[in-house]
């Protein structure tokens, strides 16, 4: 995955959407493990997790009274 112009708030969500991480600057990403019942930050170029090997979709949090401003 690229990280050049990712912002933090910004999802990356699997196919079928299994998995769900949530960008949050740095390098790091926060997601929810199982497999140790909590929540973890992790650096997604650094640190080893099979999720940062899996295909993603990015989407991008848009403030959602900012649109209805403008309808």
């Amino acid at each position: 995955m690229s990280y050049a112009g990712l912002r933090p708030g910004e999802l990356a969500i699997t196919a079928l959407g299994i998995h769900v991480m949530c960008y949050i600057g740095g390098d790091r990403w926060i997601q929810a493990q199982p497999g140790v019942g909590r929540v973890v930050s992790l650096n997604g170029r650094e640190d080893q997790d099979d999720w940062f090997d899996v295909a993603v979709a990015v989407y991008r949090w848009r403030n959602f009274e900012e649109s209805r401003d403008r309808e």
